[in-house]
């Protein structure tokens, strides 16, 4: 229902396709903004302790659009459970401006 990123040292990280995610529209758009904005990206297998260490993590998907995800394992991701990172902000705000036309 819906895909995960995880920002790490500045480097967006989303699993490939062959991990089982959702090739959809939502997914590819916020790919295609992060290249736009030079964002780094790894298109990869991603492994489940590397959630543990991300700097930000958030979900996208058709009806949640771009969301952050604040905990995980128990543990802030982050530096604040109030605040997302300026990654997914940026992307967030970016892929809303699409949306609203």
């Amino acid at each position: 229902m819906s895909n995960i990123f995880l920002v790490k040292a500045g480097r967006l990280i989303t699993p490939d396709e062959n991990s089982g995610i959702l090739p959809g529209i939502t997914r590819s758009t916020v790919i295609e903004l992060a290249q736009t904005e030079n964002i780094p990206i790894e298109i990869r297998r991603v492994k489940a302790e590397e959630m543990d260490e991300a700097d930000e993590i958030f979900l996208t998907s058709s009806i949640m659009e771009v969301i952050p995800v604040r905990m995980i394992n128990g543990r802030t991701v982050g530096n604040d459970v109030e605040t997302p990172g300026i990654i997914t902000v940026k992307l967030r705000e970016l892929y809303r401006e699409i949306v609203a036309g």
